[in-house]
């Protein structure tokens, strides 16, 4: 099930930032309540997250802060899709 966050801020190993904190999107979450997903947008089409590579993503979700290294699975404009460091979706 899909829950929408905000506040999303996409930060790169070498600081590289996209959104600054000012993008929304949805997290997708298993049964045991863990992320499997996370979309989020708006991208400028000259600086996207690039595909394979790690970003230190935070957001909002039901007014709590979450910080979490996910791996970018789509980087496109005006969506980007990251999935968990080490997940079987991202192999």
């Amino acid at each position: 099930m899909a829950t929408a966050i905000s506040d999303v801020g996409v930060v790169g190993l070498h600081h590289d930032s996209f959104l600054g904190r000012a993008g929304t999107g949805t997290v997708d979450r298993d049964q045991k309540g863990n992320l499997t997903r996370l979309v989020c947008g708006a991208f400028d089409a000259s600086k996207l997250p690039t595909s394979g590579t790690e970003y230190t993503v935070t957001w909002t979700e039901q007014k709590l802060p979450k910080t979490q290294l996910l791996v970018c699975q789509h980087g496109a404009s005006p969506e980007s899709s990251f999935v968990p460091a080490g997940s079987a979706r991202n192999q």
